[in-house]
């Protein structure tokens, strides 16, 4: 299963060719994202200010309907605490918001995220980071 990163989802709302290009090419049963991400385009959406919320989410809707969400469930809870952990004790921390969106996609048996923010997801070893 491959997770799309919040980055993706937003250069996918956005257009940007290179993400339509990127999710052209992929099997559409085996695509999810996590509730984090989830949290993270609707906080960019509240920042946006009103007008722009409004279109943002109903956009956002339309491609989150056709993708399955992942929960961060008790499981996910403890991956992403123990992989926060490591990354802290070995001078590499990251985002905990990544942790969590990485512990639930190991938790959820996914394997691979795409995303433009490699540089910290290929720091997590249980996962496979692809670009676009």
């Amino acid at each position: 299963m491959i997770c799309l990163d919040t980055s993706f989802l937003v250069d996918l709302l956005r257009n940007k060719k290179e993400a339509v290009k990127k999710i052209e090419n992929l099997n559409s049963n085996n695509i999810a994202t996590t509730r984090i991400n989830i949290y993270e385009i609707l906080l960019g959406a509240f920042l946006r200010g009103q007008k722009d919320q409004q279109k943002f989410s109903e956009k956002a809707k339309l491609i989150l309907d056709r993708i399955e969400i992942l929960d961060f469930n008790e499981t996910a809870c403890i991956n992403s605490a123990r992989i926060n952990a490591n990354l802290i004790l070995n001078g590499r921390e990251i985002e905990s918001t990544d942790s969590m969106i990485a512990g639930t996609m190991i938790a959820n048996g996914c394997d691979t995220i795409i995303t433009q923010n490699k540089d910290h997801f290929e720091r997590i070893k249980e996962i496979k980071v692809e670009g676009y």
